[in-house]
Protein backbone atom coordinates (compact mmCIF):
# COMPACT_ATOMS: atom_id res chain seq x y z
CA UNK A 1 0.00 0.00 0.00
CA UNK A 2 1.21 3.02 -1.13
CA UNK A 3 1.49 5.90 2.02
CA UNK A 4 0.17 9.52 1.40
CA UNK A 5 1.66 12.48 2.70
CA UNK A 6 -0.05 14.91 4.08
CA UNK A 7 0.45 19.06 3.72
CA UNK A 8 1.81 20.77 6.78
CA UNK A 9 -0.58 22.43 8.62
CA UNK A 10 -0.37 26.76 8.07
CA UNK A 11 1.98 28.15 10.37
CA UNK A 12 -0.15 30.30 13.14
CA UNK A 13 0.30 33.81 12.06
CA UNK A 14 1.64 34.73 15.30
CA UNK A 15 4.55 32.10 15.20
CA UNK A 16 5.84 33.09 11.98
CA UNK A 17 9.21 34.56 11.05
CA UNK A 18 8.27 36.68 8.02
CA UNK A 19 10.40 34.99 5.19
CA UNK A 20 9.75 35.22 1.63
CA UNK A 21 7.70 31.79 1.59
CA UNK A 22 5.78 32.47 4.93
CA UNK A 23 4.08 35.67 3.51
CA UNK A 24 3.60 33.92 0.25
CA UNK A 25 1.62 31.35 2.37
CA UNK A 26 -0.06 33.57 4.40
CA UNK A 27 -1.41 36.01 1.54
CA UNK A 28 -1.98 33.31 -0.79
CA UNK A 29 -0.69 35.90 -3.65
CA UNK A 30 3.16 36.55 -4.72
CA UNK A 31 1.72 40.12 -6.23
CA UNK A 32 1.64 40.76 -2.63
CA UNK A 33 4.91 40.15 -2.67
CA UNK A 34 5.70 42.79 -5.73
CA UNK A 35 3.96 46.06 -3.88
CA UNK A 36 1.44 45.85 -6.17
CA UNK A 37 -1.04 44.06 -4.76
CA UNK A 38 -2.55 44.96 -1.09
CA UNK A 39 -5.26 43.24 0.67
CA UNK A 40 -7.22 46.34 2.97
CA UNK A 41 -10.34 46.16 5.54
CA UNK A 42 -13.23 47.85 4.36
CA UNK A 43 -14.63 50.66 6.62
CA UNK A 44 -16.58 49.74 9.70
CA UNK A 45 -18.80 51.23 12.09
CA UNK A 46 -17.51 51.65 15.28
CA UNK A 47 -13.81 51.16 13.57
CA UNK A 48 -14.42 47.22 14.69
CA UNK A 49 -14.55 43.81 13.65
CA UNK A 50 -11.79 44.72 10.86
CA UNK A 51 -11.13 41.63 8.06
CA UNK A 52 -14.07 40.06 9.75
CA UNK A 53 -17.06 38.72 7.57
CA UNK A 54 -19.90 41.15 9.36
CA UNK A 55 -22.25 43.06 7.42
CA UNK A 56 -23.91 44.26 10.24
CA UNK A 57 -20.56 46.60 10.89
CA UNK A 58 -19.82 47.44 7.07
CA UNK A 59 -20.12 50.81 6.44
CA UNK A 60 -20.85 51.18 3.11
CA UNK A 61 -21.10 55.02 2.79
CA UNK A 62 -17.43 56.00 4.22
CA UNK A 63 -16.52 52.24 2.20
CA UNK A 64 -17.08 53.49 -0.75
CA UNK A 65 -15.71 56.99 0.01
CA UNK A 66 -12.46 55.05 1.14
CA UNK A 67 -12.24 53.01 -2.26
CA UNK A 68 -13.01 56.64 -4.39
CA UNK A 69 -10.25 57.94 -2.38
CA UNK A 70 -7.82 55.14 -2.92
CA UNK A 71 -8.41 55.53 -6.63
CA UNK A 72 -8.10 59.23 -7.01
CA UNK A 73 -4.52 59.27 -5.24
CA UNK A 74 -3.01 56.95 -6.69
CA UNK A 75 -3.83 58.00 -10.12
CA UNK A 76 -2.74 61.14 -8.55
CA UNK A 77 0.46 60.00 -7.88
CA UNK A 78 1.24 57.90 -11.09
CA UNK A 79 0.29 54.41 -10.31
CA UNK A 80 -3.16 53.86 -10.75
CA UNK A 81 -5.48 51.71 -10.02
CA UNK A 82 -5.72 48.61 -12.21
CA UNK A 83 -8.05 46.65 -10.22
CA UNK A 84 -10.35 46.46 -6.67
CA UNK A 85 -11.35 42.75 -6.04
CA UNK A 86 -14.77 42.94 -3.97
CA UNK A 87 -16.98 39.68 -3.35
CA UNK A 88 -20.55 39.59 -5.04
CA UNK A 89 -21.86 40.44 -1.63
CA UNK A 90 -19.92 43.06 -1.16
CA UNK A 91 -21.29 44.95 -4.26
CA UNK A 92 -24.50 44.17 -3.71
CA UNK A 93 -24.21 45.51 -0.02
CA UNK A 94 -23.34 48.55 -1.68
CA UNK A 95 -26.34 48.76 -4.05
CA UNK A 96 -28.69 48.31 -0.79
CA UNK A 97 -27.14 51.19 1.39
CA UNK A 98 -25.55 54.20 -0.61
CA UNK A 99 -28.47 56.85 -1.07
CA UNK A 100 -30.17 56.50 -4.44
CA UNK A 101 -29.39 59.97 -4.89
CA UNK A 102 -27.31 63.14 -4.56
CA UNK A 103 -23.32 63.08 -3.80
CA UNK A 104 -22.77 59.81 -2.15
CA UNK A 105 -25.41 58.18 -4.02
CA UNK A 106 -25.19 55.22 -5.93
CA UNK A 107 -26.26 56.58 -9.03
CA UNK A 108 -22.90 58.84 -8.76
CA UNK A 109 -21.01 56.19 -7.78
CA UNK A 110 -21.72 54.01 -10.83
CA UNK A 111 -20.65 57.03 -13.34
CA UNK A 112 -16.99 56.98 -11.23
CA UNK A 113 -13.98 55.53 -11.95
CA UNK A 114 -13.75 53.71 -8.82
CA UNK A 115 -17.38 51.66 -9.66
CA UNK A 116 -15.52 50.27 -13.22
CA UNK A 117 -12.35 49.10 -10.76
CA UNK A 118 -14.82 46.76 -8.99
CA UNK A 119 -14.07 43.19 -9.81
CA UNK A 120 -16.02 40.34 -8.32
CA UNK A 121 -14.04 37.79 -7.05
CA UNK A 122 -15.18 35.43 -4.03
CA UNK A 123 -13.37 35.48 -0.84
CA UNK A 124 -12.99 38.82 -1.14
CA UNK A 125 -16.30 39.51 1.51
CA UNK A 126 -14.05 40.36 4.56
CA UNK A 127 -11.99 42.75 2.99
CA UNK A 128 -11.01 44.13 -0.76
CA UNK A 129 -8.05 44.00 -2.89
CA UNK A 130 -6.39 46.37 -3.98
CA UNK A 131 -4.15 46.03 -7.53
CA UNK A 132 -2.50 49.34 -8.87
CA UNK A 133 -0.03 49.52 -11.85
CA UNK A 134 3.08 49.16 -11.73
CA UNK A 135 4.78 52.53 -12.05
CA UNK A 136 8.12 53.51 -14.39
CA UNK A 137 11.20 54.65 -12.08
CA UNK A 138 9.93 58.10 -12.83
CA UNK A 139 6.43 58.31 -11.91
CA UNK A 140 8.33 56.13 -8.45
CA UNK A 141 10.55 58.93 -8.11
CA UNK A 142 7.71 61.90 -8.80
CA UNK A 143 5.86 60.07 -6.13
CA UNK A 144 8.21 59.85 -3.65
CA UNK A 145 8.92 63.94 -3.90
CA UNK A 146 5.54 64.40 -3.63
CA UNK A 147 4.61 62.43 -0.74
CA UNK A 148 8.34 63.29 1.43
CA UNK A 149 9.44 66.41 -0.04
CA UNK A 150 12.42 67.54 -1.46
Amino acid sequence: KKATRRKPAPTPIGAVRFSRWALLYEAGHISHLSGIDADLSYVTVGDTRHFAVDPEVFDAAATWRWLEILEATARELGTPVDAILVDAKIKRLLQERLPKKGPGSLAAAKKGRAWRLLTLVGGHDAHHHLRIVEATDKKEREARRRLLGP
